[in-house]
């Protein structure tokens, strides 16, 4: 008996991919039994009335009957409670004194099996173990590789972004950086995650890439050099809108301005406090327009087209970089194969595109975007996002073509040999078709996310 591969079906199990997501993995039996509060608990509850024969309202009813009386307390809730304890016990109980006896039975050292050999050799019939750790080694090194290329292209350009903010004197609005950075927490552990989940056989002559081969480091430069191109004519542009459709003067920026009291040749310390603490007492200003300063005399946030742009832009760059990057077949888990990561960049995606459009206004009011003047403006800046998201996938499928053409071929094999009648009943096998389902499950919720963002598109152009 293969003890290792019966113990990689029940940790499969317990993974929410492909049918399993169906049929409720990653809850507890005592959750599966109805015992407990949780959602899950209350759904078993619900669906074991549903199996006696009693109606769906009725079984709904009942559950917020039960729960309304756990709220109220009282003998009832305590018969409740007492009954769901004594329940939970007995399964504890019972699971308890089945894995002692698995274990008893699966370690129990027999006769000649302790020797001076037994520190190298393994207990049981099988290389099983051996197998999980080299393909949790491919996954390892591939995701630290594509870590290096994320976080190299990610400091690229925030550096990038912060810098062209100070240059022209603004800043982002309140909840801008918050908005992206939500955006970067949420795809960067999606792709984690998938990133660190390794296949489920090993691949023959296919190895991670160092971190100095020179297919990384072209990919890396290419795809930095694209960015930072569009970052460029968006802002460029953004600049060009602010000349035609000025904002508020008084709004232009922020910084450090030294005070009227100090000489224009020469400054002080007294000047340079006075220009700290001292407000700003202008005549030409009208009693509506005088505002608090800050200490440092920063002015108030004003929604302009250079925010819009390096705002909409890093959002939608941060979302190619980890789509393009992630290292997926043959090393671990594709985008396909993952349900938040395809979630993630997608909704990254929409948001961006989103705002561009300017279809939910009350979204663009909360990030404190400037409206757009002009079709053309949107069309533009569509047109940068396009070129960037295709460009950076061209430069990285071409240097995996002409520098690793296992890694390659692997990617870009069909998916048909991986048939599910031709798979087999072991662990391996039951991962595959569970990976197969969820690519199938995850392929139409791109697709549901492209035609919303396509939605969006034709607003703009139209």
């Amino acid at each position: 008996k293969d003890f290792e591969d019966a113990r990689r079906k029940e940790r499969l199990k317990k993974r929410r991919i492909g049918s399993n997501r169906l049929k409720g993995a990653g809850t507890s039996e005592i959750e599966a039994a109805g015992i407990g509060n949780s959602s899950a608990a209350a759904q078993a509850r619900i669906q074991r009335k549903i199996l006696e024969g009693v109606p769906v309202i009725d079984a709904i009813q009942e559950e917020l009957n039960r729960r309304k009386e756990i709220r109220k307390g009282g003998s009832t809730a305590a018969r409740i409670m007492e009954k769901e304890a004594r329940l939970s016990k007995s399964m504890e109980e019972k699971a308890l004194s089945a894995q002692s006896k698995n274990e008893e039975e699966d370690s129990c050292i027999q006769t000649g099996e302790a020797c001076l050999a037994s520190s190298f050799t393994l207990l049981r019939p099988c290389v099983s173990g051996i197998d999980s750790i080299l393909r949790a080694g491919i996954a390892a090194a591939s995701s630290g590789m594509s870590t290096y290329r994320k976080v190299a292209l990610s400091c690229i350009l925030s550096s990038y972004n912060l810098a062209t903010l100070y240059r022209n004197g603004l800043r982002y609005g309140k909840w801008m950086w918050q908005a992206e950075l939500f955006g970067m927490i949420y795809t960067d552990r999606a792709a984690f995650m998938a990133s660190s989940t390794p296949r489920p056989r090993l691949t023959a002559n296919v190895r991670p890439s160092e971190t100095f081969n020179a297919g990384e480091v072209l990919s890396t430069l290419g795809q930095a050099i694209v960015h930072i191109a569009t970052l460029t004519l968006a802002v460029n542009s953004a600049k060009q809108l602010q000349e035609h459709y000025p904002s508020d003067e008084r709004h232009k920026g922020f910084g450090i301005k030294w005070s009227s009291t100090a000489s224009d040749n020469t400054a002080s310390v007294g000047a340079v406090l006075a220009s700290l603490t001292v407000s700003l007492t202008s005549t030409s200003l009208s009693s509506d327009e005088k505002q608090p300063r800050s200490f440092f005399r920063r002015t108030p946030f004003q929604p302009n087209f250079v925010s819009n742009a390096v705002f909409i832009v890093s959002m939608f760059q941060n979302a190619v970089i980890t789509m393009v990057n992630h290292g997926g077949r043959p090393f671990s888990v594709s985008f396909l194969e993952s349900r938040p990561l395809c979630l993630s960049v997608g909704l990254s995606f929409l948001l961006a595109i989103a705002c561009l459009a300017e279809t939910l206004p009350m979204v663009n009011n909360f990030i404190q975007l400037a409206p757009f003047p002009t079709k053309s403006s949107k069309v533009a800046l569509l047109r940068l996002l396009v070129i960037n998201l295709s460009s950076c996938y061209f430069i990285e499928y071409f240097s995996t073509f002409i520098f690793r053409r296992d890694v390659w071929r692997e990617r870009n094999e069909s998916y048909q040999h991986h048939a599910l009648s031709t798979l087999g009943t072991l662990a391996a096998d039951e991962e595959e078709r569970l990976l197969l389902e969820e690519r199938k499950q995850n392929s139409i919720l791109v697709y549901f996310l492209c035609l919303v963002t396509f939605n969006f598109v034709v607003k703009i152009l139209r």
